[in-house]
């Protein structure tokens, strides 16, 4: 009986140990991941000479025989002026694991291993099933790049890198930079898995797609774009999903509505007369027309930017797998896209131009906090010494004070002030503080592209609240009363707004689940009229926005007057409670 009774146990504990450990092998068949995805590259080309107005389609080329994508992002060569992307599996690549059963999720990191040589196509890891997977099946989700899966949440997939939100694209100079910063991200999925039996096929997709800006120098000296910033900017809203901190649940997919306008591009090199330099980066795109594209370039020595002559024309939709080549050019004073359509008469106000700072030296002096700069106390009278309101010499545009009942609000004020502390920073005493992700506590760099000066407000309406029944909203105005279109501008958050909305203060709870804030900009023609109310979402639970983001503006058409409202949020009783400040920078304006 002992000898049969040891045998039992013996044979109980192989099982459970087997149960516990079960091993398998997945087969990484990268071969099929360019179906119609890198295995296609798209020129993003010009208008064909005399139909300067007309869009041209999209090129198309295809890659060498037998390219595939390398998780690594070697750029091998490929044939023709639009060479293939060719991606191949690397020692050491790791990829991200979510596992689910029954509602558990489970993530593991696994390495892969025995790479096919010598194309890299293929590969395996080996992955261990959770012992307490104890139904018939489970599901497989996988990601290799971007910014993985969360540690908390194994079901969220991060876009890009946790490096690459809060930082300026310095590092993402070219290929071998977009290699060493992972930025190309692939996922794939399998569901119905049996646990018994488990049987895998790893097939990847690409998540995104690259764009290369070939950049040609045709003018008579070198152009150094060392410390300088690229911008590809799309005239509609949400549709380069680049920086930014943006998630999404990789057993649902991918499926990205919103995300950012611009995507930015940086270079460490001398572009010599006659030479074309390639510039590279990595988007996810979210299927929206990209409407105009503008480029300019920000040099942050002299705080100038340089725009492009033209717009290149729209296209409906950029598809995730595939390579887009952009060609631009320079010929010493400004850039061009050839046979691109004309722009319109239009002129962004920097507030870097001479004539503010004025207003920048004033906020200097007199303090860290709008009411220590505008109004010494609440409802109080000006600085005698106060230099507002300012008027921009070319658009016209002014700022004005909402009248409350118990004086006046505030106007737009130059500020130079930033910082990434939102807890030293983030309250009423330094409410000029807009959020910079490096800065400790600084006074430049903290504008749109690294630019120095922006401007920040206070107020907001609330109709129906007795606690609160002035309309506060802050003003935009066109000082001749003449009517423009403003079409964008640029917002971000102040550190005393993301403070409060993370944490809370003794006059407002943090932001909660379904507390959205919401932006308004509604147009007023001269008679006082609205023209339209265009929304932004300005900050929700697990999302506020700590980038400078564009915002269009261009659909309330020409405007005498501009407010701004910010709605949503919390609730202390007395109606919204956070403190509604925020920055604005880069405001365009069509002069036509």
């Amino acid at each position: 009986m002992d000898i049969v009774s040891g045998i039992i146990k013996l044979i109980i504990n192989l099982f459970r140990k087997y149960e516990m450990k079960q091993r398998i092998f997945f087969a990484l068949f990268l071969g099929t991941i360019i179906l119609a995805g890198c295995a296609e590259n798209e020129v993003i080309d010009t208008i064909q000479p005399g139909h300067t107005l007309q869009e041209k389609t999209f090129t198309i080329t295809a890659t060498m025989p037998g390219d595939a994508p390398d998780t690594r992002i070697g750029l091998t060569p490929g044939q023709g002026n639009y060479p293939a992307v060719t991606l191949r599996w690397e020692e050491g690549d790791q990829v991200e694991l979510c596992l689910v059963q029954a509602g558990k999720k489970v993530k593991q990191t696994v390495t892969v291993k025995n790479i096919s040589q010598p194309d890299g196509k293929t590969a395996e890891f080996e992955v261990t099933v959770p012992s307490d997977f104890t139904a018939s099946t489970f599901d497989v989700y996988g990601i290799y790049g971007g910014g993985g899966l969360s540690d908390t949440n194994p079901a969220q997939a991060n876009i890009s890198p946790a490096n690459i939100p809060v930082n300026s694209p310095v590092a993402l100079t070219g290929e071998n930079s977009l290699q060493s910063e992972k930025m190309v991200a692939l996922t794939f999925s399998q569901t119905g898995v049996s646990t018994a039996s488990p049987d895998v096929d790893a097939s990847f997709a690409h998540l995104g797609s690259m764009i290369c800006l070939r950049l040609k120098n045709t003018g008579s000296e070198s152009l150094d774009t060392e410390g300088k910033v690229f911008v590809l900017s799309s005239s509609n809203s949400s549709q380069w999903q680049v920086y930014g901190n943006y998630s999404f649940d990789i057993t649902a997919g991918a499926n990205f509505t919103g995300g950012e306008t611009d995507v930015q591009f940086a270079s460490e090199q001398a572009i010599a007369s006659g030479q074309t330099a390639e510039l590279w980066t990595w988007i996810v795109p979210t299927g929206n027309k990209t409407g105009s594209l503008d480029f300019w370039m920000y040099d942050a020595a002299n705080s100038a930017y340089k725009r492009s002559k033209n717009f290149l024309p729209g296209r409906d939709n950029l598809q995730a797998g595939r390579t887009y080549y952009i060609n631009a050019e320079w010929n010493g004073s400004e850039f061009t896209f050839p046979g691109g359509i004309q722009k319109p008469n239009t002129h962004t106000i920097t507030f870097e131009e001479s004539y503010y700072q004025l207003f920048i030296d004033y906020t200097l002096e007199k303090g860290k906090a709008t009411q220590s700069v505008v109004v010494p106390s609440w409802g109080g009278s000006p600085h005698p010494d106060n230099p507002y309101p300012w008027v921009d010499p070319v658009t016209k545009l002014t700022t004005l004070q909402p009248t409350l009942s118990w004086g006046s609000g505030y106007p737009w004020i130059l500020s130079p002030y930033n910082s990434k502390n939102n807890i030293a920073f983030g309250d009423y005493l330094h409410d000029l503080y807009v959020y910079h992700p490096t800065h400790d506590d600084a006074t430049a760099g903290g504008g749109n592209n690294g630019s120095n000066h922006f401007i920040t407000t206070f107020g907001y309406q609330e109709t129906g609240n007795p606690y609160m029944p002035d309309d506060g909203r802050p003003i935009f105005s066109f000082s001749d009363g003449k009517a423009r279109t403003i079409e964008s501008c640029y917002v971000n958050s102040t550190c005393y707004f993301l403070n409060v909305a993370a944490n809370g203060n003794s006059l407002s709870p943090a932001l909660g689940e379904g507390e959205d804030v919401i932006l308004h900009a509604t147009g007023y023609d001269a008679d006082d009229n609205e023209t339209g109310t265009v929304t932004m979402t300005f900050a929700t639970v697990n999302k506020l926005i700590t980038r400078w983001t564009k915002w269009d503006l261009s659909a309330l058409g020409k405007v005498v007057k501009l407010k701004i409202n910010m709605t949503g949020g919390t609730d202390n009783g007395y109606g919204f409670s956070l403190p509604a400040y925020y920055a604005i920078d880069d405001i365009t304006v069509n002069l036509e």
